[in-house]
């Protein structure tokens, strides 16, 4: 958790985009189309590892996600795409729809509700 003097959160959640975007190729290494794991099984690695990291203390920064929205997207699009082994053109929401998964800005909403 990165703190900032005046609570925008921003520098936080720069630093789990920056350490999700480091994790992200290590997986999709690990979970290419030549291995036996399935899609739901690519999924829970993904939610288990980046998942975890934006769900991590999210009650707290929720209200300055959107404006780091562009940068979750295009995360979440690399992690749809791997989960569901789908082609690079495929669109972000098409994508969620395709491979099962929540959209990551909704999945984090949920969690800081609840």
């Amino acid at each position: 958790m990165m703190i900032d003097d005046r609570l925008l959160w921003s520098a936080h959640i720069k630093y789990v985009i920056e350490k999700s975007n480091v994790m992200l190729p290590k997986i999709v290494a690990v979970a290419t189309n030549t291995f036996g794991y399935s899609n739901n099984a690519r999924r829970i690695m993904l939610q288990g590892t980046i998942g975890a990291y934006f769900r991590y203390c999210s009650v707290i920064y929720t209200h300055a996600l959107p404006a780091h929205r562009d940068n979750v997207v295009r995360l979440h699009r690399e992690m749809v795409r791997c989960s569901g082994r789908l082609y690079r053109k495929v669109s972000y929401y098409p994508a969620t729809a395709i491979a099962n998964y929540p959209p990551l800005e909704l999945d984090v909403y949920r969690t800081a509700i609840f």
